[in-house]
């Protein structure tokens, strides 16, 4: 197995919560409507969409959706996450590094892409991409499972030094189709079984 650095992102996430300059900016956005009630029914943002009002406002898990107040325990201090798992080749080597990268939803978007925001919590650093990355990903999958269940507590800045608890989810896992081919176990190019969807045989002499 190759080696796999990991950071982790609890540590990085309560520095970032305990920082009284963009303590304020992690807060949750404050949403009660649901889009198809609103009268502007544009999406413009992330929060605007369905599946952040049925996932983080409204409930928890796929569908059936379980009830949940995740979107507002905690002064909407929780944390919502997006991933992304992909190799690239920097340099214009053929050297590989596949670096393990969240975004934190919360922030508003014009921040949420800024270098000094992204949470590298681990790095493959090659030399080639690992067939199957599952064998990474457990690590991770189980930091975000005891992060969702049991949280970790705070020091809330706004509030003098408050003790509070902050629970984490991960709400998309982002890549082009190479990168969910093997996150996702789905198949690729070229494949008998080429949809990502099913399970229908593609005929090759049609």
């Amino acid at each position: 197995m190759q080696l796999f650095f990991y950071f982790g992102v609890q540590d990085r996430l309560k520095a970032l919560l305990e920082d009284r300059r963009i303590s304020e900016l992690l807060r949750l956005p404050d949403i009660t409507v649901a889009p198809h009630d609103r009268e502007d029914k544009t999406v413009r943002s992330l929060y605007d969409s369905q599946a952040w009002y049925d996932l983080v406002v409204r409930g928890c898990g796929r569908m059936p959706l379980r009830p949940s107040d995740f979107g507002t325990e905690n002064g909407r201090r929780n944390i919502v996450l997006g991933v992304n798992l992909d190799g690239f080749q920097p340099f214009k080597t053929s050297h590989s590094l596949t670096p393990l990268t969240c975004m934190i939803l919360n922030l508003p978007e014009n921040l949420r892409h800024r270098d000094s925001f992204l949470l590298l919590a681990g790095l493959i650093p090659g030399p080639k991409q690992p067939a199957n990355q599952n064998a990474y990903l457990d690590v991770f999958v189980d930091e975000l499972c005891r992060l969702y269940e049991h949280g970790f507590e705070i020091r809330d800045p706004t509030e003098g030094g408050r003790v509070v608890t902050v629970r984490v989810k991960l709400l998309f896992v982002a890549g082009d189709y190479p990168a969910h081919q093997k996150n996702n176990c789905q198949q690729g190019a070229s494949a008998h079984h080429g949809c990502i969807k099913c399970y229908i045989q593609v005929s090759l002499n049609n």
